[in-house]
């Protein structure tokens, strides 16, 4: 239900429509995703990747709560480690990894490709267009037009 009316909550909405409109406006960037996960802003930074994604909200905060997945997308839009680091931060509990884990997480990000990172990223995408179809057709036809 969701992804078909938005986020219930105030501070997703509010997210929402604020970062959708410096999407429109152009403004959605990687620096911009970064310091809105710098400021420990989470449901800025959660809208900010799933509109750089095209990835439902729901998607990325299950993406952003596994460690492999959020160093997927953050290679997926070329992000540079510091952004990728940020955004692992931001669902670390207390906003803290260990110093050994942070390593190794940057090590796993060094290896990923981009091209292989974005064409994971694109099966995401397909999946959410065929789960959308597959709504449609059970959608009951108007009854009237207004």
């Amino acid at each position: 239900m969701q992804s078909k009316f938005g986020p219930a909550s105030e501070n997703y909405f509010n997210a929402k429509r604020s970062v959708t409109a410096r999407h429109q406006l152009g403004e959605l960037s990687e620096n911009l995703a970064f310091e809105y996960a710098r400021a420990h802003k989470i449901e800025e930074a959660t809208v900010g990747l799933s509109l750089l994604c095209s990835l439902p909200v729901s998607a990325v905060e299950r993406a952003l709560a596994n460690t492999e997945m959020t160093l997927v997308l953050a290679k997926a839009n070329d992000f540079k480690w510091e952004t990728a680091m940020v955004l692992l931060f931001l669902r670390a509990r207390d906003h803290r990894i260990m110093a050994s884990d942070l390593d190794d997480m940057k090590a796993q990000f060094s290896k990923l490709n981009v091209k292989t990172s974005q064409e994971i990223l694109t099966f995401f995408q397909s999946r959410r267009q065929a789960a959308s179809a597959r709504l449609d057709q059970w959608r009951l036809p108007e009854l009237h037009s207004i």
